[in-house]
């Protein structure tokens, strides 16, 4: 059976498709020369616009260990050692962004000119008035560029409070995380809380200091609806992914990928039906984002937001540039004219591979791609990716994996921590 929206929870175990040996080492081959490119930008610096060289290494670190947190997830996701040092680790990341969560940082700024423009009627995505901070941190003056949805959370926040600033800012960031955890616990009821409280640091913490949250609840219900459609089929599901995705669209980029893979992944090109029902959906789910778009022109808010971060020396006008994987390249190459072509491309042929693959793969693949391509790297998505590799781990079925062997019984109910004994499974089970 063809696997689009309407079905991409139900595969057919007769035609499950699953990540070749060769594809597996494409991956580790591509991650390895990210991992290298990053650690050589950050010693040589070589571009002169370049900044914080050590965004790249961190992000391609992070997405190579997340790879093999995948590749091996049915011992490191299960195992309590792991999972207790990945809570440690990522309270101590989280502990750290909050304790040096800036009081006047350039995203409370943007907002704040933002909402002076709407409150005098004018359009933040025409009128360049928004503030940015160029390579040496001066004001500079352009639109806006971020999605609409993207302004609803913390416009409510500022209504609600009748102030604006970084506690306000982060108690909105917070509440959405929140949020976003409650989603994981309602898609995933069955698996024993231990296993998913180790990464809710990382989760709620990481990009407390930047504006992913509201992106990141977006695709906790994507996910959510994916699930729900294996486990009982509902013709509802696809109008809500129709909706979601196309709310998903006016917030961060990522939500782009993951609806390029779910579409493609069920299209069988000699099967008409399947083309067209892919076709219903990239429609709908469209015609949802630009309904959002309309109040605040759709060319306007499509030049200011995917324009804006494709052509490079646009971009550079505005705000510093972190070299990512690829764009460094096209600087190091002084062909920046060719990055929008070259990163749509590179996206869109990961998208195509991902067909070849189960729908796990199709959606790591396109995740993973998107996160290399994109002009900057952002460490402020790897919570979603955390987030996305959790739910594939303990809902494998839904996204077209063999469900994990039983496993074995215990010997005893007592394990020994130095010299202390305690029943572990008592202990755990929540």
């Amino acid at each position: 059976m063809a696997q689009t929206l309407s079905v991409c929870a139900r595969p057919d175990a007769a035609s499950s498709r699953f990540v070749p040996d060769l594809a597996d080492l494409a991956a580790a081959g591509i991650l390895a020369f990210s991992v290298a490119l990053s650690l050589s930008l950050a010693f040589l610096q070589p571009i002169p616009e370049g900044r914080e060289y050590g965004s790249a290494v961190a992000c391609t670190v992070f997405l190579a260990g997340l790879a093999i947190c995948y590749r091996f997830r049915g011992k490191l996701l299960h195992n309590v050692w792991f999972l207790g040092a990945a809570f440690v680790a990522g309270a101590a990341m989280g502990a750290v962004k909050m304790a040096t969560i800036p009081v006047d940082s350039e995203v409370l700024r943007v907002y704040a000119s933002v909402f002076d423009l709407l409150e005098h009627g004018q359009n933040p995505y025409v009128v360049p008035a928004v503030f940015h901070a160029d390579t040496a941190g001066h004001a500079v003056w352009g639109t806006f560029n971020y999605p609409p949805l993207e302004i609803l959370p913390f416009w409510l926040a500022r209504l609600l409070t009748g102030q604006w600033n970084a506690a306000v800012f982060t108690g909105t960031v917070l509440a959405l995380q929140l949020l976003v955890l409650l989603v994981l616990r309602s898609t995933l009821p069955r698996v024993p809380l231990w296993k998913l409280a180790a990464c809710f640091p990382v989760m709620t913490l990481l990009a407390v200091q930047t504006n992913t949250a509201l992106t990141f609840l977006a695709v906790a219900l994507i996910l959510k609806v994916v699930v729900a459609r294996h486990h009982r089929h509902r013709r509802h599901h696809r109008w809500l992914l129709w909706l979601l995705f196309g709310l998903g669209l006016n917030t961060k980029f990522i939500v782009l990928p993951l609806l390029g893979a779910l579409v493609w992944h069920g299209v069988h090109l000699r099967d008409l039906r399947t083309l067209v029902r892919a076709a219903v959906d990239v429609l709908a789910s469209l015609a949802v984002a630009l309904l959002v778009l309309l109040p605040f022109g759709i060319a306007d808010v499509f030049r200011s937001t995917v324009m804006f971060n494709l052509v490079l020396d646009d971009r550079a006008l505005l705000t510093t540039y972190y070299p990512n994987v690829l764009s460094a390249l096209f600087y190091l190459l002084d062909a920046r004219v060719l990055y929008p072509v070259a990163a749509v491309s590179a996206l869109a042929a990961a998208v195509l591979v991902g067909a070849r693959f189960s729908l796990a793969g199709a959606l790591l693949t396109a995740c993973f791609a998107f996160l290399l391509v994109i002009p900057t790297p952002e460490l402020q998505y790897m919570p979603v990716m955390v987030y996305l590799t959790l739910v594939i781990t303990h809902a494998p079925e839904a996204f077209g994996l063999p469900a994990p062997a039983p496993a074995p019984a215990q010997r005893a109910d007592l394990r020994v921590v130095g010299t202390a004994r305690f029943r572990w499974g008592r202990f755990v089970r929540l």
